[in-house]
């Protein structure tokens, strides 16, 4: 009766140590290559310091499959349609017009990068006449310099990889400026909501 006891004990043990495993690597696995998001966790209740405006440089790693594409001189939008059907017809992408919008095209891309779509466009028709925009992912530094009220801080970027649209679209390895907006606690950490990037003009 003892040695049974002594082995339903260990086979319980065994099998908490097993789940313990099995957890961590889970965990450990969806903390792969995917990109991350923007938020970080911050106990609910915690003091709010109030909106953070900083500027930074970002690097663009690459793009989604989506592009969208445009033409500022009306007249070469037929142009712009049969181009974007050689395409279509190839295999290379799958185009429709954005509702409500005369002048776009949303473009699912098979073959193409958006920034190679862009390449392509120019070559094709007049290069001062086309858009192309699209949504990419951007590195950002580990931390950006908060000055608040004279004194200064470090603002930590929580999971330095985001997504944000950018138009016109940048090669990628690029560095562009980006400005951002976040909720900072009173001891500068992000607020668990996404940061709010966009592309800094001129």
């Amino acid at each position: 009766m003892e040695d049974k006891t002594k082995k339903t004990i260990f086979l319980i043990g065994s099998l908490f140590v097993a789940v313990i495993f099995v957890t961590s690597y889970a965990a450990f696995n969806n903390n792969g290559t995917a990109p991350a998001s923007s938020s970080t966790t911050v106990p609910v209740g915690t003091p709010l310091s109030g909106q953070f405006n900083g500027a930074t440089n970002a690097l663009v790693e690459n793009y989604t499959d989506l592009a969208y594409v445009s033409v500022t001189n009306r007249s070469q939008m037929s142009e712009l349609n049969d181009t974007l059907g050689v395409l279509q017809a190839n295999g290379t992408i799958t185009f429709d017009p954005i509702p409500g919008n005369s002048t776009t095209y949303s473009a699912l891309l098979s073959s193409i990068t958006t920034y190679q779509l862009y390449l392509y466009l120019s070559n094709s028709l007049n290069s001062a006449n086309v858009l192309v925009s699209g949504v990419a992912y951007v590195k950002l530094p580990n931390s950006v310099l908060y000055v608040p009220g004279g004194s200064s801080a470090l603002v930590a970027i929580p999971n330095t990889t985001h997504k944000m649209m950018v138009k016109p679209v940048v090669a990628i390895n690029s560095t562009i400026p980006v400005k951002m907006r976040a909720i900072l606690t009173t001891t500068h950490q992000i607020y668990g909501i996404p940061l709010n990037l966009t592309l800094t003009e001129g």
